[in-house]
């Protein structure tokens, strides 16, 4: 029995952690109200685990944008920007919804007027995110932004909730809005399995299953 003299057996469980006994020897565990963030979490769990604290509680614990909304994690946090509101985090690929911005339209209508095309509601072919509207009711269409989209500068149509109108981000991930697109995160205790995981994360996200605590394993006992 390791657990009974750690000493003499060299049993390296975190101090926040339980030695169990097993008939291979010993595991550890994190403690209730402790997260086991260890290096090998799935073969040597229990090694380093750290109080769990809810950051979201206070502003001085995250670093979530005030336009975000904060998500309680078993390791930290998650901050997804509200809805009207593009992601413009420097990595938002790992740290989402640090930046969080409301898009710009213009002042009024005359600086975009000369932008919008007229259309036919029968034969109408508008741009991307467009629609071809009786804006005034007076029967005359034009080309206006879709749900979701708004007018910008150059005067085409840009998505401010991309991650509304459609995403293929994995059902454990974290879709986050950007400027005319989106991006995918897996969420906190979820590898990311994705076929293309730099350009293309957060679309295949597995759980972190300690196999060996739960006995969820094939391995001989011997």
């Amino acid at each position: 029995n390791e657990c009974a003299s750690p000493q003499k057996y060299h049993v390296d469980c975190d101090s926040n952690a339980v030695c169990v006994d097993t008939e291979e020897g010993y595991s550890c565990r994190c403690r209730p109200g402790f997260a086991d963030i260890s290096e090998a979490f799935n073969r040597l769990p229990g090694r380093k685990c750290v109080e769990a604290v809810n950051e979201c509680l206070d502003t001085r614990l995250n670093q979530c944008s005030e336009n975000a909304i904060c998500e309680d994690a078993k390791e930290g946090y998650i901050c997804t920007c509200r809805q009207g509101f593009v992601d413009a985090s420097p990595n938002i690929t790992h740290y989402p919804g640090r930046i969080c911005n409301k898009p710009r339209k213009p002042d009024d209508d005359h600086q975009v007027s000369h932008q919008l095309d007229s259309c036919n509601p029968k034969d109408p072919r508008c741009g991307n995110n467009a629609i071809c509207t009786d804006r005034k009711n007076k029967g005359q269409f034009i080309c206006e932004c879709a749900e979701k989209a708004f007018r910008f500068y150059d005067g085409s149509c840009r998505l401010s909730a991309a991650c509304d109108v459609s995403n293929d981000c994995d059902k454990n991930a974290v879709c986050a809005n950007v400027f005319d697109s989106y991006k995918c995160q897996c969420r906190p205790g979820y590898i990311d399995l994705s076929p293309d995981p730099e350009t293309r994360p957060g679309r295949y996200c597995k759980e972190l299953v300690n196999e060996c605590a739960t006995n969820a394993h094939d391995c001989s006992p011997f």
